[in-house]
Parts: structure tokens; C-alpha cells; sequence
């Protein structure tokens, strides 16, 4: 482990997470997966629930998988079950399976129900794996971040808040443009077109013909980024 990431896992300990979950989120958010499943592992759970609600959703998804059963029981079923359905329908269909079969019944019917998107609709249009970035950071802190996630064709990163509403977008030309210590806050251009999850097919293609766009964010009814719809994928 670097320098840097040990000096980050000597910050973010028991008392951190309950007291500045936002600030450990935003930290453990610049380690690796591996790191951050063994820092949460090492916590009890009532300590991370708090600082998962925070994570961003890429970071959830390669973190869930690393972490052991206990663990993942615990945030499943503690958090939202909004929340718990959106990090399901990210992960692969047999390690979707697995977390599933983890949970009490009642608590994964529920969840089941959720994940059942309408056909057609922009839920089960997007593509549920996202990299969001919050605005506070610095280019620097995202091209690290960037760097640790291996996507293809990612033209632009959309910006969060603290409890993952959607703020505003960064293009990836921009970043690898700009100064290392320049916030992207400065960098950020607004949401010009989103869609509900529950939007119908038709209205996603019309949003897309009308708009500037090539990548069309969902979010939730709370306002929630939840994914991305790619022209490319429609056509």
C-alpha cells in the first residue's frame, strides 16, 4: 500500500465513519477496491451504512463484491430498498444471485419487486454502470479515480451530491485538458436532458432526438443517478 492510501486508512477510523460518513466517503473513493473492501470489513456494520449511503455507485458495485456475506447482508438490508434494488441490478447475474440469496425472503421479494423494471422502459434501457464524481474533487482526484475503472468509450462523467442527485456533467476532453489542482466545479456543464426510470421507450428516443446529447442520465424518482441510456445503444 502507498504512502498515501496508508495514511488514509490510519484517518478513516470507527469515530470518522460516524461522525464525517460525507468525508470518509469521499476518501475511500480515491483507494482501490480491494482497500476499501478491507477497511469496510474491518469496521461493524452500524459504523458503515452511514458512509455507504454516500459511495458512488461504481464504487459500490466493485466493492460489494469483495466484501464477505456478513457484510453484505447487513447493507442490503439496511439501506433504502431503492438504494439496495439499484446496486442489485448492477452486479452480475450470478453474484446478483448470491447477494439474493443472503437476505431474509421477505426482505428479497421486496427487493425483487423493485428490480423489475417495466420492458421498455429507461430502467431497463440504462446502463446501470455509471462513474459519478463529486465536484468538490479536484482533476487530479478524478483521473485517479478514472484510471482505476476500466470503461470503454466514456466520453463525459456526471456529478453528484452527497446523496447521489444528479448536479451537473464533466467531459473527459475537458479533464485531460486542465489543470491537476482545478476543481471540477469549474469545470462542470450542466444537465441539459435526464429521464425518469420509468420513462417509457418513446420518450427516451425523443429526448435523445431533440437533445445535444449522446448519453441520456436516469435518475430516480428522488432525483438519484441511477444510470446512463448511450445513443449508441438504442440504434
Amino acid at each position: 500500500m502507498n504512502p498515501s492510501a496508508s495514511a488514509a486508512v490510519a484517518a478513516l477510523n470507527l469515530h470518522f465513519f460516524l461522525d464525517y460518513p460525507g468525508e470518509a466517503a469521499r476518501r475511500l473513493e480515491l483507494m482501490s477496491a480491494d482497500e476499501v473492501a478491507d477497511l469496510l470489513a474491518a469496521q461493524p456494520p452500524h459504523a458503515v451504512v452511514p458512509v455507504w449511503e454516500q459511495l458512488a455507485s461504481d464504487v459500490e458495485q466493485a466493492v460489494i463484491e469483495r466484501l464477505p456475506d456478513g457484510m453484505v447482508r447487513h447493507l442490503l438490508t439496511e439501506l433504502e430498498p431503492a438504494l439496495s434494488a439499484a446496486l442489485l441490478n448492477r452486479l452480475d447475474p450470478d453474484k446478483r444471485q448470491h447477494c439474493i440469496a443472503l437476505l431474509d425472503p421477505q426482505i428479497a421479494a421486496e427487493l425483487k419487486t423493485l428490480m423489475d423494471y417495466r420492458a421498455d422502459s429507461a430502467g431497463q434501457l440504462m446502463d446501470p454502470r455509471i462513474i459519478t464524481l463529486r465536484s468538490e474533487f479536484t482533476v487530479q482526484e478524478a483521473l485517479t479515480r478514472l484510471r482505476t475503472i476500466k470503461r470503454r468509450e466514456v466520453h463525459e462523467v456526471f456529478l453528484v451530491d452527497d446523496a447521489g442527485q444528479l448536479e451537473g456533467r464533466v467531459r473527459i476532453q475537458d479533464l485531460a485538458m486542465s489543470d491537476p489542482d482545478l476543481p471540477l466545479e469549474q469545470l462542470r456543464r450542466k444537465i441539459s436532458a435526464a429521464v425518469t426510470d420509468i420513462a417509457p421507450r418513446e420518450e427516451v428516443v425523443e429526448l435523445l432526438d431533440r437533445s445535444d446529447v449522446t448519453d441520456l442520465p436516469v435518475v430516480d424518482f428522488s432525483g438519484r443517478l441511477v444510470g446512463v441510456i448511450r445513443q449508441s445503444a438504442l440504434v
